[in-house]
């Protein structure tokens, strides 16, 4: 009878340990998902930034196309240029800073 009880004990120990470990395997799965979205997105934005800083400096004129700016004046279109291009560096910095953090732990 003690046996039975001990084994019955054990069973469950071992049978509750390894329901422990399969309900980490979807975290993992969602945490290495997060993490390659991440890596994405940052070079999105790097890409992004670029382009834009490219257009900039070569004086492409791109303003038409935009239907927020069509009838604005070209200094308010290079103003929020510019301003577009230090929020994406400030939030690619951002970005980065939380990776490394995160890689450190």
């Amino acid at each position: 009878m003690v046996l039975f009880i001990s084994v019955t004990i054990l069973a469950a120990v071992v049978i509750a340990y390894q329901d422990l470990r399969r309900a980490d395997q979807p975290l993992i799965y969602y945490k290495e998902k997060y993490e390659e979205l991440q890596r994405a997105y940052i070079e999105l934005a790097k890409s992004h930034s670029y382009i834009l800083e490219t257009i900039m400096k070569n004086n492409v004129n791109i303003q038409p196309y935009l239907a927020d700016f069509a009838n604005k004046p070209p200094e308010e279109f290079n103003e929020y240029l510019r301003r577009r291009i230090v929020a994406m560096q400030l939030e690619i910095e951002r970005l980065e800073y939380e990776k490394q953090k995160l890689i450190q732990k």
